[in-house]
C-alpha cells in the first residue's frame, strides 16, 4: 500500500482508484483539491463527542525576534474539545454535554477580550497556539470528570488561518 507519512504520525490515504486496505490501526488522512484536511478515525471501539466555542481573545508572543507577533494583537480562536473513550454510561453518553459545555463557556469567557499573557497560567511560556491548547486541557480535566472518558484532545484554531492541538489520556 503506499501511503506517505505527513510528519503528524497519521498517513495519507492511497489515490484515487487503489483498492487497498486501510489499517484500522491508524487514522486516515486526506487532503483533496481544495485544500482543507479531512481526518477519519478508523479506531475501532471508540466513542467521541465533541463540542467548540468561538471568541476572540489578544496575546503576544514571547520568543526572540518575535516579528509583529511580538506586539498584542487579536485573534478568533476556536476550540473544540473531543472526549473519547470505550464505553458509555447508564445513559447511553460518553460525557455530560450540558457539563462539557457550560466548561467550555466559562473558559471562554476567562479569556474574551483579555490578553493571554496577563493570566498566570501564561506566566513565564510563550503564549503559542500549542499552549493555549495544553492550558485548555489542563482547565478541562479539572472540571469533566466523566468515569467514561479515558482521553481528551483539545484543538485551537486562530483565525481560521493555524491551529494547535494537545491530546492526552485521562
Amino acid at each position: 500500500m503506499r501511503r506517505s507519512e505527513n510528519g503528524t504520525g497519521r498517513f495519507a490515504l492511497p489515490s484515487k482508484g487503489q483498492q487497498e486496505p486501510v489499517d484500522p490501526s491508524e487514522d486516515a488522512v486526506a487532503t483533496p483539491p481544495g485544500g482543507f484536511r479531512c481526518v477519519a478515525s478508523l479506531r475501532s471501539d471508540v466513542y467521541e463527542t465533541t463540542v467548540s466555542v468561538a471568541f476572540v481573545a489578544q496575546h503576544y508572543l514571547t520568543v526572540p525576534d518575535p516579528g509583529p507577533e511580538g506586539v498584542p494583537h487579536s485573534h478568533r480562536y476556536e476550540v473544540e474539545l473531543t472526549f473519547s473513550g470505550p464505553e458509555l454510561n447508564e445513559y447511553d453518553y460518553l460525557v455530560d454535554i450540558d457539563d462539557a459545555e457550560a466548561t467550555l463557556s466559562a473558559l471562554a469567557d476567562r479569556y474574551r477580550d483579555e490578553l493571554l499573557n496577563d493570566h498566570p497560567e501564561f506566566e513565564g511560556t510563550n503564549p503559542s497556539v500549542e499552549r493555549f491548547a495544553r492550558v485548555i486541557f489542563e482547565a478541562v480535566t479539572e472540571r469533566v470528570g466523566d468515569e467514561t472518558v479515558t482521553g481528551l484532545g483539545v484543538t485551537v484554531r486562530e483565525d481560521d488561518v493555524a491551529s494547535g492541538a494537545y491530546e492526552a489520556s485521562v
